[in-house]
């Protein structure tokens, strides 16, 4: 073999190789299952999440972690972060818990709001990505709901 073709072949096999590592994959759904207070001082209050993620794919998604920021009621309310060894199963669900923080702030802009909108609903959006164990990026992952309180309320209900 001359040294231009072994070069060629050398390419079209590196070529090969990761182009199978980047098969198409569609993007799970996330969604927030609980929000559980667990600590606060006067500037600083920390909450357990409870996110599901649902796998669309014909594959298993190993969850190695997760990064995340939730706006309540249009204000930037949380930023939230969880490592995890939890593997999502093909055509299935799991849950994975992070850490998430909001400031002395935040929560004085969630009152500020609450008290202007007239009542107790609360709209929610998240957004964040994955990371996914043999995938060389993050997997970008976006939620939204109407009624945080609701999912409270329901979460509250597991827990008795």
């Amino acid at each position: 073999m001359s040294g231009s073709r072994r070069a060629r072949w050398i390419i079209q096999c590196s070529a090969a190789v990761l182009l199978a590592g980047c098969a198409t994959m569609e993007p799970p759904s996330v969604t927030l299952s609980s929000l559980q207070m667990q600590q606060s001082t006067f500037f600083e209050q920390r909450f357990l999440t409870t996110l599901r993620i649902q796998n669309p794919n014909d594959f298993d998604l190993a969850v190695e972690g997760l990064s995340f920021d939730l706006v309540v009621n249009d204000q930037p309310f949380a930023k939230g972060v969880g490592k995890s060894d939890t593997v999502i199963p093909a055509f299935g669900s799991g849950v994975v818990q992070a850490e998430a923080i909001t400031t002395l702030s935040g929560l004085i802009r969630q009152f500020q709001t609450l008290t202007r909108a007239g009542g107790p609903k609360l709209s929610y959006h998240l957004t964040g990505k994955l990371k996914v164990r043999d995938r060389a990026f993050s997997v970008p992952f976006e939620m939204g709901g109407d009624d945080l309180l609701q999912l409270q309320a329901r979460s509250n209900r597991r827990d008795e």
